[in-house]
Protein backbone atom coordinates (compact mmCIF):
# COMPACT_ATOMS: atom_id res chain seq x y z
CA UNK A 1 0.00 0.00 0.00
CA UNK A 2 2.86 2.37 0.82
CA UNK A 3 4.44 1.75 -2.58
CA UNK A 4 1.09 2.24 -4.34
CA UNK A 5 0.51 5.51 -2.50
CA UNK A 6 4.01 6.72 -3.32
CA UNK A 7 3.59 5.80 -6.99
CA UNK A 8 0.22 7.57 -7.22
CA UNK A 9 1.75 10.74 -5.80
CA UNK A 10 4.84 10.62 -8.03
CA UNK A 11 2.72 10.02 -11.13
CA UNK A 12 0.18 12.66 -10.06
CA UNK A 13 -2.55 10.06 -10.54
CA UNK A 14 -5.58 11.76 -9.03
CA UNK A 15 -7.91 8.83 -9.63
CA UNK A 16 -5.62 6.35 -7.88
CA UNK A 17 -5.02 8.80 -5.04
CA UNK A 18 -8.76 9.26 -4.57
CA UNK A 19 -9.16 5.48 -4.25
CA UNK A 20 -6.23 5.05 -1.86
CA UNK A 21 -6.88 8.04 0.38
CA UNK A 22 -9.82 6.52 2.33
CA UNK A 23 -7.56 3.56 3.16
CA UNK A 24 -4.75 5.81 4.37
CA UNK A 25 -6.73 8.32 6.41
CA UNK A 26 -7.45 5.98 9.38
CA UNK A 27 -3.76 4.96 9.50
CA UNK A 28 -2.36 8.49 9.67
CA UNK A 29 -1.48 8.18 13.37
CA UNK A 30 0.93 5.29 12.75
CA UNK A 31 4.49 4.96 11.49
CA UNK A 32 5.42 2.61 8.65
CA UNK A 33 8.45 0.46 7.90
CA UNK A 34 9.37 -2.66 5.97
CA UNK A 35 12.28 -4.96 5.25
CA UNK A 36 13.74 -8.23 6.45
CA UNK A 37 16.72 -8.02 8.75
CA UNK A 38 17.45 -4.42 7.79
CA UNK A 39 14.28 -2.42 8.41
CA UNK A 40 13.57 0.65 6.29
CA UNK A 41 11.38 3.34 7.82
CA UNK A 42 8.81 5.29 5.80
CA UNK A 43 8.24 7.69 8.68
CA UNK A 44 4.75 8.82 9.64
CA UNK A 45 1.96 7.58 7.41
CA UNK A 46 0.39 11.01 7.86
CA UNK A 47 2.84 12.31 5.25
CA UNK A 48 1.64 9.79 2.67
CA UNK A 49 -1.92 10.62 3.67
CA UNK A 50 -1.11 14.24 2.89
CA UNK A 51 0.34 13.30 -0.49
CA UNK A 52 -2.77 11.26 -1.30
CA UNK A 53 -5.10 14.06 -0.23
CA UNK A 54 -3.15 16.67 -2.20
CA UNK A 55 -3.02 14.53 -5.34
CA UNK A 56 -6.75 13.84 -5.01
CA UNK A 57 -7.50 17.57 -4.79
CA UNK A 58 -8.29 17.63 -1.06
CA UNK A 59 -5.97 20.47 -0.03
CA UNK A 60 -7.49 21.10 3.41
CA UNK A 61 -7.13 17.44 4.37
CA UNK A 62 -3.58 17.51 3.02
CA UNK A 63 -2.68 20.48 5.22
CA UNK A 64 -3.94 18.67 8.32
CA UNK A 65 -2.02 15.48 7.47
CA UNK A 66 1.24 17.29 6.71
CA UNK A 67 1.05 19.22 10.00
CA UNK A 68 0.55 15.94 11.83
CA UNK A 69 3.43 14.37 9.89
CA UNK A 70 5.82 17.20 10.82
CA UNK A 71 5.06 16.65 14.50
CA UNK A 72 5.34 12.85 14.31
CA UNK A 73 8.51 12.74 12.22
CA UNK A 74 10.19 15.39 14.37
CA UNK A 75 9.35 13.35 17.46
CA UNK A 76 11.41 10.37 16.26
CA UNK A 77 14.18 12.43 14.68
CA UNK A 78 13.31 11.40 11.12
CA UNK A 79 14.89 14.44 9.47
CA UNK A 80 14.36 13.48 5.80
CA UNK A 81 10.68 12.77 6.39
CA UNK A 82 10.26 15.92 8.49
CA UNK A 83 11.70 17.96 5.61
CA UNK A 84 9.48 16.16 3.10
CA UNK A 85 6.48 16.86 5.33
CA UNK A 86 7.33 20.57 5.45
CA UNK A 87 7.69 20.61 1.68
CA UNK A 88 4.31 18.89 1.37
CA UNK A 89 2.73 21.44 3.70
CA UNK A 90 4.18 24.28 1.61
CA UNK A 91 2.65 22.78 -1.53
CA UNK A 92 -0.72 22.21 0.14
CA UNK A 93 -0.87 25.75 1.52
CA UNK A 94 0.05 27.27 -1.83
CA UNK A 95 -2.91 25.88 -3.74
CA UNK A 96 -6.09 27.94 -4.08
CA UNK A 97 -7.55 30.68 -6.28
CA UNK A 98 -5.63 32.57 -4.99
CA UNK A 99 -4.11 31.38 -1.71
CA UNK A 100 -4.67 33.67 1.28
CA UNK A 101 -1.74 35.98 2.14
CA UNK A 102 -1.26 34.19 5.47
CA UNK A 103 -1.13 30.86 3.63
CA UNK A 104 1.45 32.19 1.19
CA UNK A 105 3.61 33.44 4.04
CA UNK A 106 3.57 30.14 5.93
CA UNK A 107 4.06 28.17 2.72
CA UNK A 108 7.13 30.24 1.83
CA UNK A 109 8.59 29.65 5.29
CA UNK A 110 7.93 25.89 5.13
CA UNK A 111 9.46 25.59 1.65
CA UNK A 112 12.56 27.53 2.72
CA UNK A 113 13.03 25.40 5.85
CA UNK A 114 12.57 22.21 3.84
CA UNK A 115 15.11 23.38 1.25
CA UNK A 116 17.67 24.14 3.95
CA UNK A 117 17.25 20.68 5.47
CA UNK A 118 17.45 19.00 2.04
CA UNK A 119 20.72 20.86 1.50
CA UNK A 120 22.12 19.59 4.79
CA UNK A 121 21.00 16.04 4.02
CA UNK A 122 22.36 16.12 0.45
CA UNK A 123 18.99 15.44 -1.19
CA UNK A 124 19.45 17.25 -4.54
CA UNK A 125 16.12 16.32 -6.16
CA UNK A 126 13.85 17.57 -3.35
CA UNK A 127 16.24 20.49 -2.80
CA UNK A 128 15.76 21.75 -6.36
CA UNK A 129 11.96 21.49 -6.13
CA UNK A 130 11.75 23.09 -2.69
CA UNK A 131 14.08 25.93 -3.69
CA UNK A 132 12.00 26.69 -6.78
CA UNK A 133 8.79 26.69 -4.74
CA UNK A 134 10.33 28.87 -2.02
CA UNK A 135 11.44 31.44 -4.61
CA UNK A 136 8.00 31.51 -6.24
CA UNK A 137 6.20 31.86 -2.91
CA UNK A 138 8.58 34.55 -1.67
CA UNK A 139 7.86 36.58 -4.80
CA UNK A 140 4.12 36.04 -4.34
CA UNK A 141 4.36 37.11 -0.69
CA UNK A 142 6.05 40.37 -1.69
CA UNK A 143 3.25 41.12 -4.14
CA UNK A 144 0.38 40.11 -1.89
CA UNK A 145 -1.56 43.03 -0.45
CA UNK A 146 -4.18 42.95 2.33
CA UNK A 147 -5.49 46.37 1.27
CA UNK A 148 -8.73 47.11 -0.52
CA UNK A 149 -8.66 48.86 -3.87
CA UNK A 150 -9.42 52.27 -2.33
CA UNK A 151 -6.84 51.77 0.43
CA UNK A 152 -4.27 50.87 -2.21
CA UNK A 153 -5.02 54.13 -4.03
CA UNK A 154 -4.64 56.11 -0.83
CA UNK A 155 -1.38 54.31 0.00
CA UNK A 156 -0.05 55.25 -3.42
CA UNK A 157 -0.77 58.93 -2.85
CA UNK A 158 0.76 58.75 0.64
CA UNK A 159 3.86 57.27 -1.00
CA UNK A 160 3.93 60.31 -3.30
CA UNK A 161 4.02 62.55 -0.25
CA UNK A 162 0.51 64.02 -0.52
CA UNK A 163 -1.26 65.23 2.60
CA UNK A 164 -4.67 63.90 3.61
CA UNK A 165 -6.30 67.07 2.29
CA UNK A 166 -4.56 66.72 -1.08
CA UNK A 167 -5.54 63.04 -1.30
CA UNK A 168 -9.14 63.94 -0.46
CA UNK A 169 -9.16 66.46 -3.30
CA UNK A 170 -7.71 63.94 -5.77
CA UNK A 171 -10.20 61.22 -4.87
CA UNK A 172 -13.18 63.51 -4.21
CA UNK A 173 -13.50 62.31 -0.62
CA UNK A 174 -13.76 64.04 2.73
CA UNK A 175 -10.54 64.54 4.64
CA UNK A 176 -11.96 62.50 7.52
CA UNK A 177 -12.58 59.57 5.16
CA UNK A 178 -8.97 59.72 3.99
CA UNK A 179 -7.81 59.77 7.62
CA UNK A 180 -9.86 56.61 8.20
CA UNK A 181 -8.27 54.93 5.19
CA UNK A 182 -4.76 55.88 6.35
CA UNK A 183 -5.43 54.47 9.81
CA UNK A 184 -6.77 51.26 8.25
CA UNK A 185 -3.67 50.98 6.05
CA UNK A 186 -1.35 51.40 9.02
CA UNK A 187 -3.30 48.82 11.01
CA UNK A 188 -3.45 46.20 8.26
CA UNK A 189 0.24 46.55 7.43
CA UNK A 190 1.35 46.68 11.07
CA UNK A 191 2.95 50.11 10.56
CA UNK A 192 3.07 53.23 12.73
CA UNK A 193 4.02 56.14 10.45
CA UNK A 194 3.16 57.48 7.01
CA UNK A 195 6.79 57.18 5.95
CA UNK A 196 6.57 53.43 6.54
CA UNK A 197 3.69 53.23 4.06
CA UNK A 198 5.99 54.70 1.43
CA UNK A 199 8.70 52.18 2.28
CA UNK A 200 6.16 49.34 2.04
CA UNK A 201 5.01 50.60 -1.36
CA UNK A 202 8.58 50.65 -2.64
CA UNK A 203 9.43 47.10 -1.51
CA UNK A 204 8.22 45.51 -4.72
CA UNK A 205 4.49 45.83 -4.03
CA UNK A 206 2.14 46.55 -6.96
CA UNK A 207 2.23 50.15 -8.10
CA UNK A 208 -0.39 52.32 -9.70
CA UNK A 209 -1.52 51.82 -13.27
CA UNK A 210 -2.80 55.41 -13.45
CA UNK A 211 -1.48 57.78 -16.06
CA UNK A 212 -0.76 61.45 -15.42
CA UNK A 213 -4.36 62.42 -16.18
CA UNK A 214 -5.69 59.92 -13.65
CA UNK A 215 -6.93 57.36 -16.17
CA UNK A 216 -6.35 53.69 -15.48
CA UNK A 217 -4.05 52.02 -17.99
CA UNK A 218 -3.18 48.39 -18.60
CA UNK A 219 -4.96 45.31 -17.26
CA UNK A 220 -4.07 45.54 -13.60
CA UNK A 221 -6.72 44.85 -10.99
CA UNK A 222 -8.17 47.66 -8.81
CA UNK A 223 -6.14 46.32 -5.87
CA UNK A 224 -2.98 47.21 -7.79
CA UNK A 225 -3.85 50.86 -8.34
CA UNK A 226 -2.36 53.73 -6.42
CA UNK A 227 1.12 52.49 -5.50
CA UNK A 228 2.97 54.87 -7.78
CA UNK A 229 6.71 55.31 -7.81
CA UNK A 230 7.67 57.87 -5.20
CA UNK A 231 9.57 60.79 -6.71
CA UNK A 232 12.27 62.83 -5.01
CA UNK A 233 9.74 65.61 -4.59
CA UNK A 234 7.36 63.17 -2.93
CA UNK A 235 10.08 62.04 -0.55
CA UNK A 236 10.65 65.65 0.52
CA UNK A 237 6.92 66.07 1.15
CA UNK A 238 6.90 62.97 3.31
CA UNK A 239 9.56 64.44 5.54
CA UNK A 240 7.28 67.40 6.20
CA UNK A 241 4.07 65.38 6.61
CA UNK A 242 5.53 62.53 8.68
CA UNK A 243 4.47 64.01 12.01
CA UNK A 244 0.75 63.39 11.57
CA UNK A 245 -1.69 61.00 9.97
Amino acid sequence: MVLSATAAALLDDGAAAARLYPLFAPLARYYAGDGSGLVFSHGALARLGGEMALTAGRAEDAVAHFRQAITMNSRIGARPFTALSRFGLARALSVGQPPAPAGISEAAEMAARAAEEFRRLDMPGPLARATLLAERLTAARRCASPLTGRETEVAGYVAEGLSNRQIATRLVLSERTVETHVRAILGKLGLRRRTEIAAWALRGHPRSSRSENGQVTGNRSPRRRGLQRMTARGAMRLGIAAAGL
